[in-house]
């Protein structure tokens, strides 16, 4: 589960771009942002995206950035991860947290909490399968 292995990746969005609401554009005083014609058609893109990811996973940073647009209004952090058994992807995550961090360090805990907990599960899970893990 180590990271020496891996290799960087292009994503198709840039990865400082910050998408805000409308509310936060008038009360920052941002004029020449045009807001969406159909917000529906933008849903549905989004939902279908997201089920795409189950299949893509290298797409995930990108699409959570437009499911949760990284709002500054929430000032919420994102928790991410991905974890491999041997080449094979078996679980991933990119979810805003639920609570607003005090600090990075904070939200970089609950991060790490969660993965902790998947990975606990997953070799509980490999236990129960026989799957020896060393």
């Amino acid at each position: 589960m180590g990271l020496a292995g891996t290799k960087p990746t292009a994503t198709p969005l840039e990865t400082e771009s910050k998408l805000t609401t409308m509310e936060y554009d008038k009360a920052v005083g941002v004029k020449d942002d045009k807001p969406l014609e159909e917000i529906s058609r933008y849903q549905r893109l989004i939902g279908r995206l997201l089920y795409v990811t189950i299949t893509r996973p290298d797409i995930s940073f990108a699409v959570q950035t437009l499911n949760w647009a990284a709002c500054p209004n929430t000032r919420r952090s994102i928790t991410n991860y991905a974890i491999k058994f041997g080449e094979s992807l078996i679980s991933w995550k990119s979810k805003k947290q639920q609570i607003v961090s005090k600090s990075s360090a904070e939200a970089k805990y609950r991060s790490m909490t969660a993965v902790v907990a998947e990975a606990t599960w997953l070799l509980g899970l490999f236990r129960k399968l026989g799957v020896e893990i060393h």
